[in-house]
């Protein structure tokens, strides 16, 4: 490897580190994921299925992807919603 170049890391490099956490420090770490981005919000709601909607955040964006708003000049985004896969809820 070349000098200032860095190794790309991997879920490989990151399992054993997240799994040496104690419980705290994990939610503390999922606590500050979340905060992080509306994106992970609603990752995590959809997860665990918590809240009135879990799936909205999705549905949303791939409503907009099949049935743009054409009055506005959008289009038709089929790959768009084909790249959100939701996550399986878990309890």
């Amino acid at each position: 490897m070349k000098q200032g170049q860095s190794a790309r890391v991997t879920w490989s490099d990151l399992k054993p580190e997240i799994t040496r956490l104690d419980a705290r420090r994990l939610a503390s770490l999922v606590a500050d994921l979340y905060r992080l981005s509306k994106e992970n919000q609603a990752f995590l709601q959809a997860r665990f299925a918590v809240g009135d909607k879990p799936l909205e955040f999705y549905r949303k964006i791939i409503g907009e992807g099949v049935c743009p708003d054409v009055c506005n000049n959008k289009t038709v985004q089929i790959a768009k919603g084909k790249k959100l896969s939701p996550p399986t809820a878990r309890r």
